[in-house]
């Protein structure tokens, strides 16, 4: 049987949300997150699944669209918070080496997974930033919007975009 042709925007959301789910129970259970802040985050994940098996594509924005709500909103937001930068290992790199360091961090709106009213945010998941690390040096940084930013339907709480 044929499976559907799936574009690679929602592709990579699906991803992001089947990602997402393992790391959210893993933090929950480390007590890295409250109660609150995991029901914040299942809540915001499940608008986005919803919405998607609901519209498809349509749900979307177009990928430059998205690039540009965090570029322009986003990204020089007072209230855009940051994880610190944590290290994984990726794929060998193009020098031949076995694996490559790769760092990555997040940007939420506010406080991670904590809705406030003033000012007004949301404590979205908004993008993953992800880079090579080179000693301490970090290069070819990458962000990838996530679903809040990508949503059609959602809007920043502070009307940015």
């Amino acid at each position: 049987m044929r499976r559907p042709r799936i574009a690679r925007g929602l592709a990579a959301i699906v991803e992001l949300c089947r990602i997402g789910r393992r790391e959210l129970v893993v933090r929950f259970f480390a007590g890295e997150l409250t109660l609150e802040q995991a029901w914040v985050a299942a809540a915001g994940a499940a608008v986005c699944i919803h919405e998607i098996a609901a519209k498809g594509e349509a749900a979307l924005v177009d990928p430059v669209v998205a690039a540009a709500r965090l570029e322009r909103g986003c990204e020089g937001c007072p209230s855009r918070t940051s994880s610190a930068w944590s290290r994984t290992h990726g794929p060998a790199g193009e020098q031949g080496h076995a694996e490559e360091a790769v760092m990555m961090r997040k940007w939420y709106c506010g406080p991670a997974l904590e809705p406030h009213q003033s000012p007004p945010t949301c404590g979205c998941l908004l993008a993953t930033e992800t880079g090579r690390a080179d000693g301490e040096k970090i290069i070819s940084l990458l962000v990838l919007p996530a679903c809040a930013t990508m949503l059609r339907s959602k809007a920043c709480d502070q009307g940015r975009w």
